[in-house]
């Protein structure tokens, strides 16, 4: 859901109610295991998808 660009209009809180989870403890797990805020991952893969600043995986 994070990355999907038709949720895009939910936020990380109901993201995390949706799947029964506090927002907090939520942020906490998801940066404990990918290294990253759920807010800075959808950052970046919208930025990635977009063709952002960094471009997609692999561009020059």
């Amino acid at each position: 859901m994070l990355q999907n660009p038709d949720c895009a209009v939910l936020g990380v809180g109901e993201i995390a109610a949706r799947a029964g989870l506090t927002p907090t403890w939520f942020s906490s797990a998801f940066k404990s295991c990918f290294g990253e805020s759920p807010r800075e991952f959808r950052r970046r893969r919208f930025d990635e998808m977009a063709g952002g600043p960094d471009g997609p995986p692999g561009s020059p």
